[in-house]
């Protein structure tokens, strides 16, 4: 397994970068425009004109939630597509990603990070707000914004590279389980070859590494982390020695980042996206659109329904409350109090209608 500089040093590539840079290589191959096919985006709403001249200004909140991988939790694949079909929408003014993520894989956190950077070359504001947790890949999705907003219970920084190694030492012998393969390659063996669990599907390597190949595995983490310090000292406009002293894995609540310069403030999400509408140019009191991604299902039904439920409890002579709930919140609180342990109907606040003012 080789890193990115290691393949350049060997020219078996013959360069480095993200998918923005390939459309001016192969511009400088062919002397030519190159038309960079994607795929087609969803037709956005249409919004109706309001009292000022022009569509409402959209802003986009993006949510980065989860360990960083490619197809689960933060979504590096499908949140990367997301971010540029933002960046390239001109109705949107500015994007908020709202990251809490304890890390997980560097390649979905780089192109998530990456976005970040293309975002800010395009001068379309690009600010995070941070959850429980952004570490080390949660940190790493987050560097690269205008502006990082964190909460002073957020657990931030984690700046570090970890790996391990497990092999089958006798495990499979105890299940009664054996593997055998054809291999072109001293250590082809390594990711490939081993033992597969049954029903489980996950595989053991049969061997430790060797010698060569352990030196190998430092060397890798040994040049990411290199590349994540220098990351977060340039995205950060600190120096390297720097952030050197406050990386090495270690963790910091919000306050404390704050202070160390890792992160800019200590804010709500709500208070970014008021400081997302300044960075973009929108006066206050304007009005804007909020497209959040991924979009929000209109109900997530865990089981029965809030209606069934009540109708169960009062078959059951539980009755149900005489006094309707005069808000859509205290309904919510309600039902929970009248049947605790049950499940329950939910839907978004911003899906329900606007109510009028209570009665008093």
């Amino acid at each position: 397994m080789l890193t990115a500089r290691r393949l350049l040093e060997h020219r078996w590539v013959d360069q480095v970068g993200h998918w923005e840079d390939v459309k001016g290589v192969a511009k400088a191959l062919t002397g030519r425009p190159v038309l960079m096919v994607k795929s087609a985006r969803p037709d956005r709403e249409r919004v109706g004109p309001d009292e000022e001249w022009g569509e409402v200004p959209v802003l986009a909140l993006v949510y980065a939630v989860g360990e960083c991988a490619m197809d689960t939790g933060i979504r590096g694949r499908a949140t990367s597509k997301a971010l540029r079909g933002f960046r390239e929408r001109k109705d949107v003014k500015a994007v908020v990603l709202r990251a809490d993520s304890p890390g997980g894989d560097p390649l979905p956190s780089d192109l998530v990070a990456n976005e970040l950077t293309q975002l800010r070359k395009k001068r379309k504001p690009a600010l995070v707000s941070q959850g429980r947790v952004a570490a080390s890949g949660g940190y790493w999705i987050s560097m690269n914004a205008d502006s990082i907003a964190t909460t002073p219970f957020t657990i931030t920084g984690s700046i570090g590279v970890i790996g391990g190694w497990i092999w089958d030492d006798g495990f499979g012998k105890k299940l009664g389980l054996a593997s055998d393969g054809v291999q072109q390659g001293r250590s082809a063996d390594l990711l490939l070859g081993g033992l597969r669990l049954p029903l489980l599907g996950a595989r053991i390597p049969s061997r430790n590494l060797d010698e060569r190949e352990k030196a190998q595995a430092k060397l890798l983490i040994e040049e990411m982390y290199d590349d994540f310090t220098a990351q977060v000292a340039k995205s950060r406009g600190l120096e390297v020695s720097r952030v050197r002293e406050v990386a090495q894995g270690r963790i910091w609540m919000g306050r404390k980042a704050a202070q160390l310069r890792l992160v800019d403030r200590v804010a709500t999400l709500d208070e970014t996206i008021e400081q997302a509408k300044r960075a973009a140019g929108i006066r206050p009191g304007r009005e804007v659109r909020i497209v959040e991604y991924p979009e929000r299902s209109l109900f997530r039904i865990p089981g029965t329904s809030m209606e069934l439920s009540a109708a169960l409890g009062a078959a059951a002579g539980g009755g149900i409350p005489a006094a309707a709930p005069r808000t859509l919140e205290a309904g919510v609180v309600q039902q929970i109090l009248d049947h605790p342990g049950m499940p329950l109907l939910l839907a978004p606040s911003t899906a329900l209608p606007d109510e009028p003012e209570p009665v008093r």
